[in-house]
């Protein structure tokens, strides 16, 4: 029989940095409004650049709910919420 060893769950590591306050995690959570902001302007931005017309974006979005509705289908995850499935937005872009 093999014997399997146990992980230290309750092991102690040093912290790199000393002050919570300093932690970027910390950071970003206290500047969360223009964290959000910002990654959605630069989201944005960034498709704009990858799908210059309207058309392809639509085409894109339009696919990439094809593929979800058929995961959920097929391989549906735990964390998916059970009204998910009845998600299918209508593709209105100005």
């Amino acid at each position: 029989m093999e014997v399997v060893e146990k992980k230290n769950k309750t092991k102690k590591y040093k912290p790199i940095l000393d002050g919570i306050p300093d932690w970027p995690v910390y950071q970003l959570s206290k500047n969360r409004t223009e964290f959000i902001e910002q990654v959605a302007e630069e989201s944005i931005k960034r498709i704009k650049e990858i799908r210059s017309t309207r058309k392809q974006l639509i085409d894109d979005l339009e696919a990439t709910v094809y593929r979800e509705q058929n995961r959920m289908k097929r391989n549906r995850w735990r964390v998916d919420p059970a009204d998910e499935s009845t998600f299918g937005p209508k593709l209105r872009m100005s």
